[in-house]
């Protein structure tokens, strides 16, 4: 529906562009919100955790 005059192949990779972006942004914004704490290294290897991860809502909505 976005995209009517578009090939099959326009369009998937369309999808495709789109699911990239959300995904990344997703783990971009969760990697700012755990890792808000941690100002240098020794914040970093202290943390028990893993810094890098979804946002809640991209992790409760993304694939399997």
């Amino acid at each position: 529906m976005q995209f009517p005059g578009a090939s099959e192949r326009v369009q998937m990779q369309e999808v495709v562009r789109g699911l990239i972006n959300w995904l990344v942004s997703g783990l971009i914004e969760g990697t700012i919100e755990t890792a808000a704490g941690a100002r240098d290294l020794e914040g970093v290897r202290e943390n028990e955790s893993r810094l890098a991860r979804f946002s809640p809502s991209t992790a409760r909505e993304a694939p399997n």
